[in-house]
């Protein structure tokens, strides 16, 4: 073994990482002993060095494997609870987005809601109609709603994947 230090990051635990392998190496060292010198690679027998043979047929039955790499990627996504109920989560709802304007009762997205006497609803409350009430012309309340939840799931998101403290 070489007298270089194995360079990994463990966020703090270096060091200790770092007293480990000089332990392991100190240790294998003190066993096994150096490299050999000239002379004791001399009085090694050459018969036990021996060139391995090859055979065509051996090399293909050996070389199968059942492994898929896409079944073991399902296997292990579909163990990960979180990641499954997000799956589902997901496929339902673009079911229920491609399913929702065939409901009865539902409203045109494009249309503009009028009173009777022609004038447009704005900061409608919320009631039995509108659940979210209105603000605006075709904006509802739940467009915003759903902007916080949304702009707050993907800061929470990129705050895990990233690993940062926002404090």
């Amino acid at each position: 073994m070489s007298g270089k230090k194995v360079q990994w990051k463990f966020f703090g635990r270096r060091r200790a990482f770092d007293e480990v392998v000089d332990s392991v190496e100190k240790k294998a060292r003190e066993a096994f002993g150096d490299d050999l010198t000239p002379e004791e690679v001399e009085a090694l027998d050459p018969s036990e060095f021996t060139v391995a043979g090859y055979e065509e047929a051996d090399a293909e039955r050996i070389g199968y494997s059942d492994y898929s790499y896409w079944r073991s990627t399902f296997k292990v996504f579909w163990q990960n609870k979180m990641a499954r109920y997000l799956l589902i989560a997901l496929v339902a709802l673009v079911l229920f987005t491609i399913v929702q304007p065939y409901l009865p009762n539902q409203k045109p997205a494009a249309k503009i809601f009028d009173y009777p006497d022609g004038t447009v609803m704005r900061n409608v409350a919320p009631n039995g109609e509108f659940w979210f009430g209105r603000y605006g012309c075709t904006s509802v309340k739940a467009t915003r709603t759903i902007s916080a939840i949304s702009s707050t799931l993907a800061i929470l998101f990129c705050q895990n994947t990233l690993n940062v403290d926002l404090q």
